[in-house]
C-alpha cells in the first residue's frame, strides 16, 4: 500500500499547502469534493513542485482523521490529456502493508520518497480520489488537475 499510497499523492502532488505556492497557478491544482469528509489535510508538500519525469519526489502528508476507520474502499481516477488512463476501486485496508486497519481518529502523517519513470508521458493529469469508511461516509474526496513535465537540460 505504500507505492500505492505514493502513486495517489503523486497524483495530487502539484499541490502545496502550508509554505509555498504552486508554480504559475491561476487555478488550484486540487480541490476538495466532499462535503464533511472524516480526514482534515494539514499540509501537503511535495519536491519537486511539479515533479519532474525521471526523477525523485518527495511527498509528506499529514492530517487529522476525525473517527476510527475499520475498513474501508478507495477510488482513483486518473486522465491523461482527457482520456481515461486508471480507473481503481480498491479495499483500503486490504492493500495495506505498512498501515493496518483499523486506524485510529488522530494525527495522520506519510513521508515519502518515489521515483517518477522516465517513460512517464508529458501532458495534463487530472481526476479524483474519493476514499470512504465502513459505512461508506466520506473521509476524503480530492478532484486534481497538473502538468507532468520532461527535465529540463542545463
Amino acid at each position: 500500500m505504500k507505492m500505492w499510497c505514493a502513486f495517489l499523492l503523486l497524483c495530487l502532488s502539484p499541490a502545496i499547502l502550508a509554505d509555498s505556492v504552486p508554480e504559475k497557478s491561476e487555478t488550484p491544482f486540487w480541490k476538495s469534493c466532499g462535503k464533511s469528509d472524516k480526514f482534515q489535510i494539514d499540509r501537503l508538500v511535495v519536491y519537486p513542485n511539479p515533479p519532474v519525469i525521471g526523477e525523485s519526489v518527495t511527498i509528506f502528508l499529514n492530517g487529522t482523521l476525525n473517527s476510527s476507520v475499520k475498513s474501508g474502499t478507495v477510488d482513483f481516477l486518473v486522465k491523461f490529456m482527457g482520456v481515461k488512463l486508471l480507473n481503481l476501486h480498491k479495499d483500503l485496508c486490504g492493500q495495506a502493508s505498512k498501515y493496518k486497519c483499523p486506524v485510529p481518529a488522530g494525527p495522520f502523517s506519510l513521508n515519502e520518497t518515489i521515483s517518477v519513470p522516465k517513460v512517464t508521458p508529458q501532458g495534463r493529469y487530472s481526476g479524483r480520489l474519493s476514499v470512504e469508511d465502513e459505512s461508506t461516509a466520506p473521509l476524503l474526496c480530492l478532484d486534481f488537475d497538473f502538468m507532468m513535465k520532461k527535465p529540463t537540460n542545463n
